[in-house]
């Protein structure tokens, strides 16, 4: 009852969130940089691929990904493999 009736517990409960969101923020763009460098390197070797400059099994084991992780981000970018 403390912190949903009183103004300083309502000012805890406040600061303990926006700790909580910077810390869920900070976290969030690591992962989205990592999962970011992955699609674009997914990208560019399927459009080699695509090019004929490379086969698929190349880009497979140049991608530095699992295959299945590898083919879940290419149908993401809309590549039917």
């Amino acid at each position: 009852m403390y912190y949903k009736t009183s103004e300083i517990g309502e000012d805890e409960v406040c600061e303990a969130m926006r700790e909580y969101a910077a810390k869920s923020f900070n976290s969030g763009k690591a992962e989205g940089k990592t999962e970011g460098k992955a699609e674009g390197k997914t990208e560019i070797l399927l459009d080699l691929v695509k090019k004929g400059t490379i086969t698929l099994d190349y880009a497979f084991e140049n991608s530095g990904l699992p295959k299945e992780e590898f083919l879940s981000i290419a149908k993401s970018l809309g590549y039917n493999i």
